[in-house]
């Protein structure tokens, strides 16, 4: 969606309204970092505690494409396949199928005969969510809002 408009009237309200268009951008951005940063530290302190590697591989990523300004918050861990490993400890995971059990092996530097019979006991039970990521949004949620208030008092020149 585009759209123009063209600003008339008393060159001091022009000047002013130019100047908030111009503040737009980086108000958006600055605050967007701010918030994510606060939520990552929430994030960080709810995680499950078995290891530290969950709460170690939480992390901020910020994308900008033209007008579009994200921040993707979350476990990101390449041994458990990418961007969000965390989603069996969040949302649990059913009984029926075995994880690989070399990659359990691996993450708590057992014998693979052990990491099989978790693997198993897996399968057969499931694995309960903690559901910290859903948490951590609820705990926050007030800073989310006020992220839009920064977002307005930055534009309209502080």
């Amino acid at each position: 969606m585009n759209f123009n408009t063209r600003i008339e009237g008393d060159k001091e309200a022009v000047q002013w309204l130019e100047g908030m268009a111009k503040n737009v951008k980086p108000a958006v951005e600055n605050s967007l970092r701010d918030t994510a940063t606060k939520i990552e530290m929430v994030m960080k302190a709810n995680a499950p505690f078995e290891t530290g590697s969950l709460m170690d591989s939480i992390e901020t990523d910020f994308e900008h494409s033209g007008d579009i300004s994200r921040a993707n918050i979350g476990p990101v861990d390449s041994r458990f396949g990418g961007r969000y490993a965390g989603a069996a400890i969040e949302a649990g995971r059913r009984p029926g199928t075995m994880p690989p059990y070399s990659k359990i092996a691996s993450r708590y530097g057992i014998p693979l005969s052990y990491a099989y019979s978790i693997a198993k006991k897996i399968k057969e039970k499931g694995i309960h969510g903690t559901f910290f990521v859903k948490q951590t949004f609820g705990m926050v949620q007030g800073e989310i809002e006020e992220m839009g208030y920064k977002i307005l008092y930055y534009i309209a020149g502080r």
